[in-house]
C-alpha cells in the first residue's frame, strides 16, 4: 500500500510538471495579450487534429477546413503550425500527418482543469468533421464519381487489376479517402441538427451512396461501411425518439429534419445486381 502511494505521489509530480512545462510553452507561443484573437483559432486547429480518427497532414487539413459550415474557421493550418513545433510533429513537412509528440500533451489539452485558457473540446470538433467529409465526398472536382480509378473492366475482381493501388493512390485523394472512412464516425459523434441531417439527406440522394460503396471496395475498405451506417442509423434514432416522446406527451413538434432515416430506402441495393457489379476485392 506504501508502495502505491509513493508511485501515485511521483506520479501526480510528473503530470504537474508536464502541465507547467506545457502552460510555459504555449503561454509564450500565444501571450495573454492575444488570447482573445488566437484562442479560438488554437481551439478549433488543435480540436479539428484530436477529433481525427488518423493523423492528416497540414494540406488535408487545409483541404477539409475549406468545407467547414463557418467561414470564420477556414483560415491556413500553417499559421498556427509553424509554432508549435516542440509540441507536435509533421509541421515542417505539408506532407507529413500532424500528430502531438506526446499523448500526454492530448490528455493535457482535453483537461480543462489542467489546461485553462488553452483547453481544447475535441468533440466539438467532430460537427465540423462531418460536414467537410460530407462535402469531400460531394465535390463534384474532387469528389466521388462513378468509376472513379477509370478501370477498363467491370468484370474482374479488384485483386485481379495489378495496378490497382496506384490508380487508387491517384484517383482518391487522402483527404476523399479519409472521408469515405471516417464521415460516420464524426456524424455518430456530434449531436443532432437538422443542417447535418440534410446533408446526410443528400448523400443517400442520387448514386452517391454506389459510388462511396466503390471507392471503399477500391480502397478494400468495404468491410466499414457497415459501422458507418450503423452510426448514422443511430444518430437519426435520436430525432426518432424525440419525434415518439412529443408525440405521447401531445406536445407539437416542427422540425425541418427528414422524418426518418433516408438510407433505410438504400439498403436494398445489397441485393441488386447493380451493387454485385461493383469490383470486389
Amino acid at each position: 500500500m506504501r508502495r502505491f502511494h509513493d508511485i501515485s505521489e511521483t506520479s501526480a509530480k510528473g503530470v504537474h510538471l508536464l502541465d507547467e512545462m506545457y502552460q510555459r510553452i504555449l503561454a509564450d507561443i500565444i501571450p495573454k495579450h492575444m488570447h482573445e484573437e488566437a484562442i479560438p483559432i488554437f481551439r478549433s486547429v488543435m480540436g479539428q487534429i484530436l477529433a481525427l480518427s488518423e493523423p492528416l497532414p497540414i494540406n488535408v487539413l487545409n483541404t477539409m477546413r475549406r468545407c467547414f459550415p463557418c467561414d470564420d474557421d477556414r483560415y491556413d493550418v500553417k499559421l498556427l503550425m509553424g509554432h508549435l513545433g516542440s509540441l507536435v510533429s509533421g509541421t515542417s513537412d505539408s506532407d507529413i500527418p500532424i500528430r502531438p509528440l506526446h499523448a500526454s500533451f492530448y490528455d493535457f489539452l482535453t483537461d480543462e482543469s489542467r489546461s485553462h485558457d488553452f483547453f481544447v473540446d475535441a468533440s466539438a470538433a467532430h460537427r465540423d468533421l462531418a460536414f467537410a467529409s460530407l462535402r469531400v465526398m460531394g465535390d463534384s472536382k474532387g469528389g466521388l464519381r462513378f468509376n472513379i480509378c477509370s478501370l477498363e473492366n467491370s468484370y474482374l475482381p479488384n485483386s485481379s487489376v495489378p495496378d490497382l493501388e496506384k490508380r487508387v493512390k491517384e484517383s482518391i485523394p487522402v483527404e476523399l479517402s479519409y472521408s469515405c472512412r471516417f464521415w460516420g464516425t464524426h456524424v455518430g459523434s456530434t449531436s443532432f441538427e437538422s443542417p447535418l441531417a440534410k446533408e446526410v439527406e443528400a448523400f443517400f440522394d442520387g448514386e452517391r451512396l454506389l459510388w462511396w460503396l466503390e471507392a471503399l471496395a477500391l480502397m478494400r475498405s468495404l468491410g466499414g461501411s457497415a459501422v458507418t451506417l450503423s452510426c448514422v442509423a443511430d444518430w437519426f434514432s435520436v430525432m426518432s425518439s424525440l419525434r415518439m416522446l412529443v408525440t405521447l406527451s401531445g406536445i407539437p413538434c416542427v422540425s425541418s429534419a427528414p422524418s426518418h432515416p433516408p438510407f433505410y430506402a438504400a439498403f436494398p441495393i445489397y441485393t441488386c445486381p447493380l451493387y454485385h457489379s461493383l469490383r470486389r476485392s
